[in-house]
């Protein structure tokens, strides 16, 4: 087999493999039914589902998308959130998260190993309930679960952190 065949051939392989691990796409934010009512402040919720993503670079990567089930009504909804360290976390045994629908700067706080002393005293005395979630408009997808994420359920866009 010619050389220039083989080369060719060993590229179209390599190009086959690589898309094969990429699992991860998008979805756009009007894919979900966002009603802001569906999910209580401070409710206690079970994970499902996590999409998980590709490693965010910055916010404007996009929400990770949840399924979760309210532990107070077993209704089943899905929660569109920011990057977070509580979700890294995740597993078959710690599943349990508190939703927010406010930014918490306070819980937040707790994940910054260098935040200077000046700013923690800031960011305790902000408002919470006037702060508003960053506008995006994308929602990480993997595509090995559609079968799961790509339902009809309420949506809420907020928070996940551990109880």
């Amino acid at each position: 087999m010619p050389d220039k065949l083989k080369n060719l051939l060993f590229c179209l392989l390599i190009i086959a493999l690589s898309s094969c691990n990429n699992t991860y796409s998008y979805w756009p934010v009007e894919h979900f039914h966002i009603d802001d009512s569906a999910l209580a402040d401070k409710e206690l919720v079970e994970i499902i589902y996590y999409s998980d993503g590709p490693l965010a670079k910055d916010l404007q990567d996009g929400f990770y998308h949840h399924a979760v089930v309210i532990s107070s009504s077993k209704d089943t909804i899905n929660v569109l959130t920011y990057p977070n360290l509580d979700l890294n976390n995740i597993s078959k045994t710690n599943t349990q998260m508190v939703f927010y629908g406010h930014p918490r700067v306070k819980n937040f706080r707790n994940h910054l190993k260098s935040l200077p002393q000046e700013l923690k005293g800031l960011s305790s005395e902000l408002d919470t309930a006037n702060l508003e979630w960053v506008e995006l408009d994308k929602v990480a997808r993997n595509t090995k679960f559609d079968y799961i994420a790509d339902n009809h359920y309420p949506t809420v866009i907020g928070g996940l952190q551990k109880p």
